[in-house]
């Protein structure tokens, strides 16, 4: 039988025997780092058959370093780098920190899910059942805009889910929204402005301006985006970025009207519309509403992604592109460059999960638990703080805060920190002048893990009733 053992490179210095050759060069590699301690050796006779010496010499020189303190052999166990030794300071190789970012002890941050919700036994049946039905093609990367399975299976579930009209072909599988607002950003002619709502998140805008598009704001209010305001724009944007099922971080929906009259808008200046449906499956006291880009899906863009379903370290996301735009697309230079940056094994995942219910089924479940945890947050706020206003909660993952007129935001998070609450500020005018001035906190209530739920509201309600402010 052949005995497998780990690869080792050693370069043999020239001039000396091959055993005190082999000393010197084992005896560089640890020095240098390249063997730490506790790092197991090959056995003498794979080392011996790798540098094409006799097994005695490897065994001697296995010997010698023993002797030294270098090594140390265990019987029936291998041979291995002495752990007490250390290499020569700054020589060894940097380990990386293994334990998990800081989180603070109440993590009521915006835009995220419950990290311990995630479908890891689905999950993990998923990817073995897709691993294992697939054809050895599958680990051949020549998909740039992702494999057929998930475009197949996310073309279907968004048609019935989200009414988005749209074929497997005009699917495309991108690294999160953000990674698809950069290969959107790239369809667009150069330096072209991109009117996006006042709100948007500042790395969304990063995204755009990095790749030479600047960024035109565009007013909130009840109805969502103002769209007569498109029209007092110059030059003209070449996109609307838009979030018409829950606007961030308000939660206004786009007015019915106002839907048509952006998909009119675009027409007449021959403009996209990038439709951000980042949470649209989490609605709780309305009727599920549909996507914009049925509206007219020769000019909408719609993306989605798994980062609120799912987990956002996964970096799943997905484009429904306009007839035409997809071979535009695939033939990118950027695009060109690499393949789909989303890995194989998960976009098999995802497909199976879908296919086979559990995608539903998870969506159903979590939609249910925010919802319960969204009416406990209201009730516990108003409990503490009657006049307190709540708003945005009809959908999503988040809520917003609105302050007292006047009342100073920073020591509204100064409390919260005193509390070892995390929220996020608004630090937009968008927003208070959405809602007359006043500041507001907004409070992320999916985030924390279901044992730490109860007492981050609690923390959260300590922190504004000792503000003492005049809520009403």
């Amino acid at each position: 039988m052949v005995q497998l053992g780990i690869d080792l490179l050693l370069a043999l210095p020239d001039g000396v025997g091959r055993r005190d050759g082999l000393q010197q060069a084992l005896r560089h590699a640890i020095r240098s780092g390249a063997l730490q301690p506790g790092a197991r050796l090959p056995s003498s006779r794979v080392l011996a058959a790798d540098l094409g010496v006799a097994r005695g010499t490897v065994v001697g020189a296995y010997n010698q370093l023993a002797v030294e303190g270098w090594l140390t052999i265990r019987p029936a166990s291998g041979t291995v780098v002495t752990a007490a030794y250390r290499p020569s300071p700054g020589r060894a190789l940097p380990r990386l920190a293994v334990a998990d970012p800081a989180t603070p002890r109440h993590d009521l941050r915006p835009g995220r899910p419950e990290a311990g919700s995630f479908p890891r036994a689905a999950w993990l049946a998923a990817t073995r059942a897709a691993i294992n039905r697939a054809s050895d093609s599958i680990w051949d990367a020549r998909y740039r805009l992702g494999r057929p399975e998930p475009r197949h299976a996310l073309a279907a579930y968004l048609g019935r889910a989200r009414g988005v009209l749209t074929s497997p072909d005009q699917i495309a599988i991108c690294a999160g929204f953000a990674g698809g607002l950069g290969l959107v950003a790239s369809l667009l002619p150069p330096a072209a402005p991109v009117a996006v709502e006042a709100t948007t998140l500042t790395r969304l805008r990063d995204v755009l301006h990095c790749h030479g598009h600047p960024t035109q704001p565009v007013p909130i209010d009840d109805g969502g985006a103002v769209i007569d305001a498109l029209d007092q724009l110059d030059p003209p944007p070449a996109a609307v970025l838009v979030t018409p099922a829950h606007q961030y971080p308000y939660g206004a929906t786009l007015d019915p009207a106002r839907r048509h009259q952006l998909i009119r808008w675009a027409a007449r200046h021959d403009a996209l519309v990038i439709e951000d449906d980042y949470d649209g499956e989490f609605r709780y006291d309305r009727q599920p509403i549909g996507a914009l880009q049925a509206l007219d899906p020769d000019r909408t863009i719609y993306a989605g992604t798994a980062s609120k379903t799912l987990a956002p370290a996964l970096r799943i996301g997905w484009l429904a592109l306009p007839p035409g735009l997809t071979a535009r697309l695939a033939g990118l230079d950027a695009v060109l460059a690499q393949d789909c940056p989303v890995p194989v094994t998960d976009q098999l995942a995802l497909a199976e999960l879908i296919d086979n219910g559990g995608y539903d089924r998870h969506i159903r479940r979590m939609r249910q638990r925010y919802h319960r945890r969204r009416d406990e947050l209201v009730a516990r706020l108003h409990a503490g703080i009657p006049d307190l206003i709540v708003r945005g909660t009809d959908a999503g993952l988040h809520a917003v805060l609105q302050l007292p007129s006047g009342a100073d935001e920073a020591a509204v998070l100064s409390a919260c920190d005193q509390h070892h609450v995390s929220v996020a500020a608004v630090h937009t005018d968008a927003i208070t002048a959405l809602i007359d001035g006043h500041p507001a906190i907004i409070v992320g209530y999916g985030t924390p893990s279901a044992h730490a739920f109860d007492a981050a509201i609690s923390a959260l309600t300590s922190a504004l009733v000792g503000l003492r402010l005049d809520w009403r």
